[in-house]
Formats: C-alpha cells, structure tokens, sequence
C-alpha cells in the first residue's frame, strides 16, 4: 500500500464528473473547492490547480531559502504566471481534475512509492494535449512540524525530489537524461558547493540551506540513474526504500532526534 494506491482507490470511488485531491495534513479556505470549479469551466480545461501557505507548527520559523520553502510545498497565488506546463506541475495537495481524464489516460503509478507518481500524472496529462492552470484564489494551509524545518530533514526531501525528477527524464529518455545528469554534477561542482562553502563561511548559515538543497538533489538526481541503470543483480533492495512515503516521519525524527511520533505525522 502507498499513496498512489490511494489515490486511484479515491478515483475509482468517485461517482462525480470532478475528483478535487487534499493533503490530510491541510486546511482550507472556506471556498477553496468553489475557486477551482469556477476556474475550471471559466478556462474550459480539465485541470486546475490551486495555491498552498505553510503553517508552521510549535513556534519555528520557515525556512529562509526559497527552495527550502518549495521542498515543504509552499506554492504562493503569485508563482505560477497562470497556465502549467513540463517545468512547472500541479500538485495534488490542491487540484481539481475532469474525472473522464483518469478513464483517458490512466491513474496513479503504484510503482512509484518513493515519490513522483503525481508529477508523472500531470505530465501525461499535459503530454495527451489537456491544458491545466493555476488559479490563485484557491487557498489550502499546509501545516508543518516544527520537526520538517531542520536543515537535515530538508536535504532528504530535496534527495528525494532529485529522485523524481531523474524518473521524469529517464521517460523522456536519448541523450537528455545523459545531458541532465552531466549538467547537474557540473552545476554541483562548480556553482553550488563554492556558494554554498562562502555562505557558510561568512556566517550566513539559513541562506547556505538554499545551495545545500540543490546539491542533494543533484545527488538523488544520480542515486536513482544509477540505480535505473545498474543490472538487475546489482540493485540493492533497499537502496530508494528510505526514501518511500512512509519513511517521511522516521526521516524528520532522526533530522531531529526525536520519535516519529514526534514529528505529527503517521508513518
């Protein structure tokens, strides 16, 4: 079980003309769900996708990193320029989906537990020719403990956001993936790890969380082409297990020193 699985189970469930996806770890605005219909059949698409705050819990401050703060699923009214595309998806923490696209182009990847099975969802669904856009005045508060701030906690969803986007160019496939992969190591080398080495020796530690970030993920980015591309017998079992949805508390318990019971999310 996993969260694709649930999700399709939700699709499958469902008896409207309109599926509207929600975090269990969210609240909303009163006409979150109305701001998204209205949006829908005002643009004539099938999709639309809405904005989402964080709400940090026991008193800790947000990240001052931007990437820091997207890692977390921050997605502000002013982001999005109003229609989605390759580079930037929807995500399934607020969004509206026609409920005939799932009968069209299929559901959720339940083999993709360590993440990305939404982001595959939206590119086949941009790639069938639907438009999806972005509607500000829907507004959905992602509440985070104050366990998922610290900086540990932070680079392992960056690693596992690396993850998901390699699987997106490993689909793409030819020499975009090799590019992809030659082009992150080079940005790690030579931009990211200097400017994240001078932040942190001028004492501007919260800004060097920013650098820190793109270089996990440029790690996980690797992690799994290598791992994709290793012969079978020389895959570890466990090797992308740490990085499941399930792991997600375990992994803000140790980022903390704490218990996953701790964290405010059941693993």
């Amino acid at each position: 079980a996993g969260i694709p699985f649930a999700r399709n189970r939700g699709v499958r469930e469902a008896r409207g003309a309109w599926v509207c996806f929600f975090d269990d770890d969210q609240t909303a605005e009163p006409d979150w769900v109305r701001q998204l219909y209205r949006r829908a059949t005002a643009r004539g698409v099938d999709c639309v996708g809405g904005a989402r705050d964080l709400v940090i819990e026991g008193g800790a401050a947000a990240p001052e990193s931007e990437l820091g703060r997207r890692l977390l699923g921050e997605v502000l009214p002013d982001a999005n320029p109003g229609e989605y595309h390759p580079r930037w998806l929807p995500n399934t923490g607020n969004v509206l989906i026609r409920r005939s696209v799932f009968d069209e182009i299929g559901g959720f990847d339940e083999g993709a537990l360590e993440g990305g099975d939404d982001t595959d969802f939206f590119h086949r669904l941009l790639k069938s020719g639907r438009r999806a856009v972005f509607a500000p005045s829907s507004m959905v508060h992602h509440h985070i403990p104050a366990a998922r701030v610290s900086e540990d906690y932070l680079q392992w969803v960056a690693m596992r956001h690396g993850l998901v986007m390699a699987r997106r160019d490993l689909t793409a496939g030819g020499l975009y993936t090799a590019f992809s992969l030659v082009a992150r190591g080079g940005q790690a080398a030579l931009v990211l790890f200097p400017h994240w080495a001078w932040l942190r020796l001028t004492g501007r530690k919260a800004r060097a969380l920013g650098p820190l970030c793109q270089m996990r993920r440029a790690q996980g980015f690797a992690k799994f082409l290598l791992y994709r591309l290793a012969p079978k017998p020389l895959r570890g079992e466990r090797a992308l297990g740490v990085f499941h949805h399930r792991n997600s508390a375990a992994a803000a318990a140790r980022a903390t020193n704490t218990t996953a019971a701790d964290t405010g999310v059941t693993p």
